[in-house]
């Protein structure tokens, strides 16, 4: 543990290298303009408050205007944060939206409580795969999840090829007990380090685990299971072989893997404990 705490360490103090790739200079940008977000929503907003990272954006800017990033849609939504900022030093009153549009009402709220409730870890599986255009629908909530910075460094590796699969099972020491029929579906859950510094090193695992818990979810609606397989205790051998199979670069962190499918039957809810031993509400100041 001491081991793979120093190599991070060491990882994370070399990031400096990748400062000009333009996916580091595009998580840069996302970074800044979720600053300059959070001051135009401050009630105390002043002209010239973030003028540092407004800077920042715009240079950013600049560095991806003829790249091909130019149209992701975090760019394009920086990019109006530039302009609201400048405009916003003219008029100094911010524009805030209507709180309106978020739905407040009992029947919302069951049904998330619904979906939360009967979702399961499975370990019998179909013998079908989960169509390609589902895949992406399941991945395309996951960066709608809080990240930290707005840097939104989830990226998945993932494969239906049967016999890597079963390869890439094998790596797993949480693999076990599942059935004849595995999974038709793996997924190497990494995060992208190079959008991290040392002060941060343990953030990643954090903003990794909450943009899955949508895909989970989310797959549930579709009568998908995904059950995640734990990879804190891998041995070097198998996160090598695990990177090689599914060509997982240096900079990608894994942090637990997905074994994802229609189930074939589940077992009952694990008990959850008691709702008062999960929060503690301080009604006096000490």
């Amino acid at each position: 543990m001491l081991c793979e705490e120093t190599k991070l360490i060491l990882t994370l103090l070399t990031n400096g290298r990748y400062a000009k790739d333009e996916d580091v200079v595009l998580a840069s940008l996302r970074t800044c303009a979720h600053i300059i977000d959070k001051g135009l929503q401050a009630d105390n907003w002043q002209p010239d408050r973030a003028i540092s990272f407004y800077s920042e954006c715009v240079k950013n800017i600049k560095q991806l205007e003829k790249s091909t990033l130019n149209s992701d849609d975090s760019y394009k939504w920086a990019k109006e944060k530039v302009l609201e900022y400048e405009k916003v030093q003219e008029t100094s009153s911010p524009l805030h939206l209507d709180y309106s549009n978020i739905h407040n009402n009992e029947h919302t709220r069951q049904l998330l409580r619904d979906i939360i409730t009967s979702r399961r870890s499975v370990r019998s599986f179909l013998n079908k795969s989960v169509d390609a255009d589902v895949l992406k629908e399941l991945v395309s909530v996951v960066n709608w999840a809080s990240s930290s910075c707005n840097r939104q460094p989830i990226v998945l590796h993932i494969t239906q090829q049967r016999e890597l699969v079963r390869k890439c099972l094998n790596q797993c020491a949480g693999s076990t007990c599942f059935s004849e029929i595995e999974p038709p579906c793996f997924i190497a859950v990494c995060v992208d380090i190079r959008f991290y510094r040392l002060a941060d090193r343990h953030v990643f695992i954090v903003d990794g685990a909450l943009g899955i818990q949508n895909l989970l979810l989310f797959a549930h609606t579709y009568g998908i299971e995904g059950t995640v397989l734990n990879w804190m205790q891998a041995t070097r051998r198998e996160e090598k072989k695990l990177r090689e199979m599914l060509a997982i670069p240096k900079y990608e962190r894994i942090i637990f893997n997905i074994a994802l499918g229609y189930p074939s039957k589940a077992m009952p809810a694990p008990g959850r404990k008691e709702v008062t031993k999960t929060y503690h509400i301080q009604v006096k100041a000490k």
